[in-house]
């Protein structure tokens, strides 16, 4: 009897001794679970604190553009008080420039008439222009109306070759016009990030009525 008495004890406590592993290590699993979302939690917290997205509007609050984090914070837009009454002016450390402006809306217009007849006088402003593309339908966030159109000119000062981008947006009362340029050399070696830019600032753009 004394054998089997032990060996019941023995089989016991091997019982006793998985259980209270498995035990341990469901509870380790939970602990390192909620101490990873933990980490998450205050790292996303910690990152928006310290690049959040950058909100710009106009002198009226009319017109805002947000911009992405990590762009705002790697070229360093800086708002200008324009001295050619655009909207909203602003300029980056390495001349990526983002200009916005307003016209009234024309009723008896059709707007492609419009954005061509402005396509044609404003490209023939550059002596030294290049790839002029025909305006374009562009999809926005806040009209379903919008074309856009691209060159590539010669700055005259510098003599250094940009690439423009114009888009014309059509709402309810007016015309809102966005003028993108940067070097051409962007462009070219970064064409991903060139677009990436030219995304955000299109797709981030708000009329607040």
């Amino acid at each position: 009897m004394i054998p089997e008495i032990f060996r019941f004890r023995r089989e016991l406590n091997i019982k006793k001794i998985l259980f209270f592993a498995i035990i341990t290590i469901i509870t380790l699993v939970i602990i390192i679970c909620i101490v990873h979302n933990i980490m998450q939690f205050v790292n996303m917290t910690q990152t928006g604190k310290t690049t959040p997205s950058k909100i710009y509007y106009d002198k009226d609050k009319s017109v805002s553009i947000v911009l992405d984090r990590d762009l705002n914070k790697k070229y360093k837009f800086k708002q200008y008080n324009s001295i050619n009454d655009y909207l909203i002016e602003l300029r980056s450390e390495n001349n990526i420039d983002i200009f916005i402006s307003r016209k009234e809306k024309l009723e008896d217009k059709d707007f492609a008439q419009v954005v061509q007849a402005d396509c044609r006088e404003y490209v023939n402003q550059f002596t030294n222009y290049t790839n002029a593309s025909l305006p374009q339908e562009f999809q926005t966030n806040i009209s379903p109306n919008a074309y856009t159109y691209s060159l590539q000119y010669l700055e005259k000062q510098t003599k250094t070759p940009y690439y423009l981008q114009v888009t014309w947006i059509e709402m309810d009362d007016y015309y809102y016009i966005i003028d993108t340029e940067m070097p051409y050399s962007i462009l070219q070696e970064t064409p991903e990030e060139a677009s990436n830019v030219l995304t955000d600032i299109l797709s981030n753009i708000n009329i607040i009525k």
